[in-house]
């Protein structure tokens, strides 16, 4: 799927919050289910939602002041990770799953943890291979997911975390996205 996103900060009666723009037909459906659970799933660990306009493919969100778990040392990441859990168990009784989970879509400050970029949540007991649109990190995602099996169930969001937390304890550091490093063999 080709997003093609937009994303800028403006200050909306005396605030800030964070303007997300979708241009082409995939991405607006994708800001439009995001709408839909910012709504669905408020005061659940995920920003407010402002406004959403389907006509101008606009939605308005609070912005989550922070920085994602990615910029931060790895030694924060299990107790992060923790509070992540905690929140997921609650959307779960609401009967959805994240689908994206990643260091870059867990927002951390000095008092909660969000999460964001919900437009891959998906309904616990979907056929995967039935989903029009999934986003897969490799590395992160369930297998499950990445090639279309089974159904959709809560271990779509754990193993993402227990991948997350094997790697805030590995000694070589890399991101998810990056490749890992070789092993050199032999002599050098």
């Amino acid at each position: 799927m080709q997003q093609a996103w937009r994303c800028s900060i403006v200050m909306f009666q005396g605030r800030e919050i964070l303007e997300k723009r979708a241009d082409g037909a995939v991405a607006q459906q994708a800001l439009a289910h995001e709408a839909r659970m910012l709504e669905k799933l408020a005061g659940l660990h995920v920003p407010e939602l402002i406004s959403f306009s389907p006509d101008r493919a606009v939605l308005q969100r609070a912005y989550v002041a922070g920085q994602p778990l990615s910029e931060l040392r790895r030694e924060y990441w299990t107790r992060v990770l923790d509070q992540v859990e905690e929140a997921l168990v609650r959307v779960h009784a609401y009967g959805f799953v994240h689908g994206d989970l990643r260091p870059d879509n867990i927002i951390v400050s000095e008092s909660a943890v969000s999460l964001i970029d919900w437009e891959h949540a998906l309904h616990l007991g979907m056929v995967i291979d039935q989903v029009p649109h999934r986003a897969v990190t490799p590395g992160l995602s369930h297998p499950r997911l990445i090639w279309g099996h089974g159904v959709v169930d809560t271990d779509l969001d754990v193993y993402p975390i227990d991948q997350m937390r094997r790697r805030a304890n590995e000694k070589d550091e890399y991101r998810a996205s990056e490749k890992a490093p070789e092993k050199i063999t032999g002599p050098v």
